[in-house]
């Protein structure tokens, strides 16, 4: 694969972060849905999970939850330090994650029934490549006072661009913006 996975148990926790896990596979547990079955619980304003690189890259995607409204979802968003200097907030929605199962049917409406697909990605390009050895910190802003959840982060580099081939249209030429 072409990039490197920072698991939520190697990272160093600050603030109020803990490692939520799920060791039997509760359904209900939301640590059950993550990989190795544990995910940092960010309860406050300032907690953090951070991580040392072993490679290097500046493209992350990271895997995360927060609570749902049950049909629309929620907003919020969390901090991203590289080197304890901050980089950008990173918004984040609950509306693409979250369904509900009751006797078998799934929901995007909380019926009672269980809630499940707790976990969504949300992808970032850093302005400089991740170094090894460089800390890489997701924080909580303490957005809408919700409760967010990291379960890992993957690092890659990304490839320089890719140049346009003889004989082809580029769509900038048809008034795409090239972002």
């Amino acid at each position: 694969v072409p990039y490197t996975r920072y698991d939520s148990m190697d990272a160093k926790l600050g603030g109020s972060a803990v490692i939520a896990t799920s060791p039997n596979f509760k359904q209900r547990n939301i640590a059950t849905q993550a990989s190795e079955q544990s995910y940092v619980r960010l309860p406050s304003n300032g907690a953090y999970a951070e991580w040392t690189m072993k490679t290097p890259g500046a493209g992350v995607t990271m895997r995360f939850t927060m609570p749902d409204s049950g049909s629309k979802g929620l907003k919020g968003s969390v901090d991203v330090y590289v080197n304890g200097s901050k980089f950008k907030t990173i918004d984040l929605t609950s509306y693409y994650m979250w369904q509900y199962f009751s006797y078998g049917n799934p929901s995007d409406t909380n019926n009672g029934g269980a809630a499940l697909f707790a976990f969504d990605e949300v992808h970032f390009k850093l302005d400089a490549s991740l170094k090894k050895g460089d800390k890489i910190r997701i924080q909580s802003s303490g957005a809408k006072n919700l409760e967010y959840g990291v379960d890992f982060l993957e690092i890659e580099q990304i490839p320089g661009e890719i140049r346009q081939p003889a004989n082809s249209l580029n769509v900038v030429d048809y008034g795409a913006t090239p972002n």
